[in-house]
């Protein structure tokens, strides 16, 4: 019905608002994310008390503890770019159509109103709260699942990426889903004021009950197993054009 109701008003350009600006700001997010990521990964996995693979022998850590460790960090360097990017995201998309000429303008309104840490800062805990075990599931989940495909050789290897990518978009939405409900609740809301991120759950529970922290579920996966599975073919492959070993266990 939503679907319908997009296209009626707006025409197929609706499905499409807004999205250079997400291409960009995904570009920024998902480049903090796997260069810290694979540096932290590189680190961790090369100390004498992480293992080669997924064991416990004499008492190293297994890898993937480790990469859990390279996944919680980069999670929360990401999320320093992601609070400024989903802010704007936000305000933009709760606000009437045409009430901002561009995202340009968005931000200097957010500066105006509510400074520079209104930008940076507005919804930074409850992004962390979300990005850490999202990010987690994310990496974790494509590597359980491209370790796995590659070793049973379940799919051709040019499939693998695929696969493993929508796997890791389950893994990274739907855990963390009401804490996203929560934080797009705060970063969409102009002024100086703002509510805890405690506050702001409660609220939405006397409006809507538990039901309204998983409003949404299903079409954010549905977008989540695609984007995924083709960010990481689209990187698996730029990986392999640079001769670069990437997520390999």
């Amino acid at each position: 019905s939503t679907a319908r109701l997009v296209l009626r008003n707006e025409g197929p350009a609706g499905f499409y608002g807004g999205v250079s600006t997400t291409m960009a700001g995904q570009a920024l997010i998902k480049g903090m994310l796997f260069f810290v990521y694979d540096l932290t990964k590189s680190w961790l996995v090369g100390q004498p008390w992480a293992c080669s693979s997924v064991c416990s022998i004499g008492g190293a850590l297994p890898l993937f503890p480790s990469l859990a460790i390279a996944a919680a960090i980069s999670g929360a360097a990401a999320s320093f770019v992601c609070t400024p990017v989903e802010r704007i995201k936000c305000v933009m998309q709760a606000s009437e159509k045409g009430a901002y000429a561009s995202p340009t303008a968005c931000i200097g309104r957010v500066i105006e109103e509510d400074g520079v840490s209104g930008l940076l800062g507005r919804g930074l805990l409850v992004t962390l709260f979300r990005e850490i075990p999202s990010y987690v599931g994310y990496l974790l989940g494509y590597e359980f699942m491209k370790s796995f495909l590659i070793d049973t050789g379940a799919v051709p290897l040019a499939v693998v990426p695929i696969i493993g990518g929508a796997f890791a978009g389950v893994m990274s939405w739907v855990p963390v889903y009401p804490i996203d409900v929560v934080k797009t609740n705060i970063q969409a809301k102009e002024g100086g004021e703002t509510e805890t991120p405690f506050e702001v759950a409660v609220q939405l529970f006397k409006t809507g009950g538990v039901m309204v922290f998983w409003d949404g579920l299903s079409s954010k996966v549905l977008r989540a197993v695609v984007n995924h599975a083709v960010t990481f073919l689209v990187f698996e492959a730029l990986c392999d054009a640079y001769k670069l070993n990437f997520m390999v266990i």
